[in-house]
């Protein structure tokens, strides 16, 4: 893409685009293609949200910018999102801040146990944060918009009834979930959302701990040995859901 057209732009989900989008009259006759990398399925809700997002851009640019989706994972993982589109891979990425441990020391605080009651605050308290401190942390990117996503929840292939029948259980977690699993007495194993339904299908987990819009994510609804527990508070996207 013509480097002057582009800006470096991220999603707690992080949603960002890659260089300075200036849009020049030398450029105005020609038809300008943005690369659009998330991980979400083409066909599920927040893949149709982004659809129509890069519709909505293409009609309010008469055609101008078109924009070429890569929905679930083509172009780049999750937890590659960020480089990708700082590299240029991509020119907008939309992922999880969590993905990114230690990559975003000062917005990782958002992600702690904090006692949210509604995913909405979540999302309240992310954009506050970005817009009265500016992490220097995200200084190569753009950032379109930051939300954060419900309560986890702990989905086992085996009822629990109490909590020390959690012991050594391999639960799909990252990041704080992650720390979380293991003071409950389980083991974590990083994996991406995405690979969580064969990952319990092969028995490389017993479990896994995400909200329940990510169910349509990981097919994991449609699998008839999954149950779940009680929900975890929410938690924030670092959307970085980046």
């Amino acid at each position: 893409m013509n480097r002057s057209l582009v800006t470096k732009f991220l999603v707690v989900a992080f949603f960002i685009l890659s260089s300075s989008f200036v849009l020049t009259s030398n450029a105005a006759e020609k038809v300008i293609t943005i690369r659009f990398a998330h991980f979400a399925p083409a066909q599920n809700m927040e893949g149709k949200l982004m659809q129509e997002w890069a519709n909505e851009v293409e009609k309010r640019t008469n055609n101008r910018v078109k924009v070429q989706m890569f929905p679930g994972g083509t172009v780049m993982g999750m937890d590659q999102m960020y480089d990708g589109v700082t590299k240029e891979v991509a020119d907008i990425g939309f992922s999880i801040f969590s993905y990114h441990r230690g990559r975003f020391p000062l917005t990782e605080v958002i992600d702690l146990p904090l006692g949210y009651k509604k995913f909405d605050t979540v999302t309240k308290l992310i954009n506050a944060y970005y817009k009265r401190f500016k992490p220097k942390e995200m200084d190569d990117v753009k950032v379109l918009f930051l939300e954060g996503y419900g309560p986890g929840i702990l989905h086992v292939k085996k009822p629990i009834n109490k909590l020390e029948e959690l012991k050594g259980m391999k639960i799909r977690a990252h990041g704080v979930s992650g720390r979380i699993v293991t003071a409950l007495g389980a083991a974590p194993v990083g994996m991406p959302i995405t690979d969580t339904y064969d990952a319990l299908s092969k028995g490389i987990v017993e479990g896994a701990l995400f909200g329940w819009g990510a169910l349509s994510t990981t097919r994991s609804v449609r699998s008839r040995s999954i149950t779940s527990s009680p929900p975890a508070p929410p938690t924030a996207r670092d959307s970085t859901r980046s």
